[in-house]
């Protein structure tokens, strides 16, 4: 499942990280990853080895159910099994017979469980065809989409989502990770619908006298049971090919031209892949299908990945908006995740890290090495965010509730992160070596993490196990201080290097190679390889030339944080001269923070001259920091002469940290009209910033605006709760009703937890009670942003419809945030308590303090 952080939180394959960004905000520091109540969860036990799965079903979407038969072909792992158990929910099973017998077996249900009476005990390796009919009326893993009154816009459709194990809601099975079988899907849909599963489309019948049309897929690679899918939907087909392999796109109509501007860099990325990992696409085509209300961003079901409409763009989005990290994301998974596929959730890593990390390898590969080390350092602020706000937990980690629970920034951010270390102790070489070497010896096979570390050995000779002991299986990461001064007589540089992370039972002192530079006025770059292992080290280095400064770490390896003071000229030198644009970004965000007339200069020249879009974006976020008139000048005069769009956010963002009526004017021009309606968004937000009063009719206006994803409106509903201005409610409130577009429902309602701070307790009300509505809403979204409102609002109030949700909603991502959000509410409320029980304290002692003078005052009247 995909990464997606910058813009939309439907980027996210099994993965919510918008959703976990603001949890994270406001989390009020780390605190341990498992809650009250979880347990260790290992591989389960496998009792017969699956060999084939036949699954033929009727979709009837006026009951919203699926009916049909499903055959599982398995052989016993040991002699004298006498009984079956699949897993089954939401499933009403009419019958059970092994295939060729003409007897029916008993069978009951029970803690979420099909066990079945195989009526004799069976020999191992002996072949057994289980064939099941039921029918289900799934509250998850299978969805369907309908007009309505309130949405008639909407189109037919039905879409499954197995990942992490939901497809037996819809269908019995083996639903976990640690077994593979052939697939085969026979699907009956209404005739006008396309129906798309896995595998190569085996039949098409057409059944004019029922209305139906039957599709029949088969996926001749086993694969896992949480890779099956269906989609069937009015959908149009966009043909697409690398060499023979068939990559079509499905689109519901009208969307052709966005899907072209979208997807079509799926061959390419296929090419890539298929080079560098030494493997070529294993499979018979390669399938995306976008479909409507997707719950996460996309899912590599084998051969046909399921996107999220929300995705396609136009042209003029694509000047700020790109589908190409997430398709690649999703096409790394063919490999990483379908072909090796970890044998539990814990190892997860193995399949969304890697997935993370090719997605960055693309941009590598598409846009160059510096988007790509700006990608990987966004990677790494991701992950800091979970790690020092919410939790920290090691990567593989065993106790949990859900499998869902572990998909979080550790599996994914920072597992691409301990990848890209990898990469970097090895080298390109010996690393793409070892990938080539590790697909090839597990391929269609279930792989733990020790997998690639015997494969890493095995292909080059290193022995990682201490850095899979520090990075995987212990938590945190190096901490560094450092103090850094040049002797001219001896022309020596002294680097000194101290982790400060608090050493424990779970996070390591770190070993690892770093590189530190220095650069000369002449442009001289010496560059040396120290080794890290102690707490506090000392280096010298005998230097050919003076250095203007020095680099720490000048290609972001390794996954850090720095606290290194140093002087402005230093950092203008860097920040002008340095030929790692890592090092021009750290350096204008340390400018930044110095705020200095010199540093505001720099950074307003290198704002309008440097060629790496991200540099410039971070000199206009430093330039906002620094929150002087100069500052202010310089984003004013970049805002009138840039172009690429993500500068132009970024040029909007600083402005919002001014309180001018330039500031407010610019902002307002920006949000009139610009070259893409992104930025026209963050606009918006930038000016409710501002806290100007005139901000609120500007932002009220821009409310009557559709746009792309809904990006003006909603920037324009975050921008009245930067303003903390009262009058917000009624607003909010309004774009919470059902009706309103998805995004904006889920925007006014975050909205609403953050306004509710701020309001007096008759109008607190108002929040509390359409909270309350909302937590049971019908749009699954909509529920997880009112539970996280309900989070920051803090009410113990509505504790107990929270606790309803972790006691019946079967969406686990919805069990866990309600699970944090209860804990977190009580915890909030108990410091309410404190502070009450001193206020209480307090005006006890003062009104003891006030008798005992009054008495006093007397005792002293009367002795006069």
């Amino acid at each position: 499942m995909a990464n997606y952080h910058e813009l939309l939180p439907s980027h996210t394959c099994s993965r919510m990280l918008a959703l976990y960004e603001q949890r994270e905000a406001r989390a009020g520091g780390a605190r341990p990853f498992p809650l009250p109540g979880d347990k260790p969860h290992y591989a389960p036990n496998r009792e017969y080895a699956l060999q084939h799965l036949f699954l033929d079903v009727t979709v009837h979407f006026e009951s919203k159910s699926v009916a049909g038969v499903v055959r599982t072909t398995l052989t016993p792992i040991n002699d004298g099994l006498d009984s079956i158990t699949f897993d089954s929910e939401h499933t009403v099973v009419n019958k059970v017979w092994i295939e060729g017998e003409n007897k029916a077996l008993l069978f009951r249900h029970e803690d979420a469980k099909l066990k079945i009476d195989l009526g004799k005990p069976c020999k191992s390796n002996e072949e057994l065809t289980i064939v099941i009919e039921y029918v289900a009326n799934p509250r998850c893993g299978l969805y369907f989409v309908e007009p309505s009154e309130a949405y008639p816009d909407k189109k037919l459709q039905v879409w499954s989502q197995g990942q992490d194990t939901d497809n037996h809601y819809w269908f019995p099975c083996y639903d976990a990770p640690n077994q593979k079988a052939v697939t085969e899907m026979r699907i009956t849909v209404p005739e006008n619908m396309f129906a798309l599963s896995n595998g190569a489309l085996l039949e098409t019948k057409h059944h004019p006298s029922a209305g139906t049309r039957t599709y029949h897929w088969k996926q001749a690679i086993p694969h896992s049971s949480y890779l099956i899918t269906l989609a069937a939907a009015e959908f149009v087909e966009i043909q697409d090919n690398w060499e023979d392999i068939p990559v079509p796109y499905y689109v519901l109509p009208g969307q052709e031209e966005k899907a072209r501007v979208s997807l079509t860099k799926t061959p390419q990325m296929i090419q890539f892949f298929s080079e560098k990992i030494g493997h070529r696409y294993p499979y018979e085509k390669y399938a995306s299908v976008c479909v409507s209300d997707f719950i996460f961003g996309g899912m590599e079901n084998t051969t046909a990945t399921t996107l999220t409409e929300t995705t396609l763009h136009d042209e003029r989005a694509h000047q700020d908006y790109s589908s190409d990290p997430l398709l690649a994301h999703e096409l790394a998974h063919q490999w990483f995740g379908d072909w090796l596929t970890c044998r539990d959730w814990s190892h997860g890593w193995l399949n969304e890290g890697f997935a993370t990390y090719f997605e960055a390898l693309w941009a590598e590969q598409d846009l160059g090495r510096d988007d790509f080390i700006y990608e990987m350092y966004q990677n790494s602020q991701i992950y800091f965010s979970e790690d020092t706000g919410h939790y920290r937990r090691p990567i593989v980690a065993y106790t949990f509730n859900m499998p869902i629970d572990l998909f979080d920034r550790h599996l994914y951010e920072k597992g691409s992160l301990v990848l890209h270390m990898i990469r970097y102790l090895l080298g390109d070489d010996l690393w793409w070596k070892t990938i080539t070497y590790y697909v090839n010896k597990h391929k269609t096979q279930n792989v733990i993490t020790s997998d690639l570390e015997r494969a890493i050995e095995e292909a080059t000779g290193f022995n990682l196990q201490g850095f899979f002991e520090q990075w995987v299986y212990k938590s945190g990461y190096p901490e560094f201080k450092l103090s850094y001064s040049y002797d001219d007589k001896s022309q020596t540089a002294k680097f000194s290097v101290a982790q400060t992370q608090e050493i424990n039972a779970e996070t390591s002192l770190f070993t690892l190679p770093v590189e530190i530079a220095f650069i000369s006025e002449s442009g001289k770059r010496e560059i040396f390889k120290v080794e890290l292992e102690e707490k506090e080290q000392t280096f010298y280095f005998r230097l050919a030339e003076k250095p203007l400064f020095a680099s720490f770490d000048p290609d972001n390896w390794i996954l850090k944080t720095v606290d290194w003071k140093r002087s402005a000229e230093q950092l203008i030198a860097q920040l002008e001269k340095d030929t790692n644009s890592f090092g021009r970004i750290i350096a204008a965000q340390e400018l930044g923070k110095l705020g200095t007339l010199e540093a505001v200069n720099a950074l307003s020249r290198v704002l309008a001259n440097d060629t790496f879009w991200a540099v410039r974006a971070e000199c206009a976020k430093a330039l906002g920091v620094a929150k002087t008139p100069a500052a202010e000048n310089a984003l004013l005069t970049a805002l009138a002469t840039e172009k690429h769009a993500k500068v132009r956010r970024a040029i909007t963002g600083g402005l919002g940290e001014f309180r001018t009526e330039a500031a407010v004017q610019a902002l307002t021009k920006v949000l009139a009209g610009d070259i893409t309606d992104i930025v026209e968004g963050s606009a918006a937000v930038a000016l409710g910033k501002t806290k100007q009063p005139a901000a609120f009719n500007t932002l009220v206006a821009a409310l009557s605006r559709d746009s792309f994803n809904q990006m003006v409106r909603n920037g324009a509903i975050n921008g009245l709760v930067e303003l903390k201005d009262s009058r917000a409610l009624p607003i909010a409130l309004e774009w919470t009703a059902y009706g309103k577009p998805d995004q904006n429902r889920q925007a006014a309602t975050a909205a609403l937890g953050k306004i509710g701070k701020i309001l007096k307790d008759d109008e607190k009300e108002k929040v509390v009670e359409r909270l309350t509505e909302l937590l049971q809403d019908s749009s699954w979204r909509t529920r997880l942003q009112a539970i996280l409102a309900a989070q920051t609002l803090g009410d113990n109030r509505h504790i107990p419809n929270l606790q309803r949700i972790v006691d019946t909603a079967v969406e686990g991502r919805e069990i866990r945030i309600s699970r944090e959000a209860i804990a977190s509410i009580r915890s909030g409320t108990a410091k309410d308590d404190e502070v009450k029980k001193l206020r209480e304290d307090l005006d006890k002692l003062q009104s003891e303090n006030k008798d005992l003078r009054e008495r006093l005052e007397t005792l002293e009247s009367k002795i006069k």
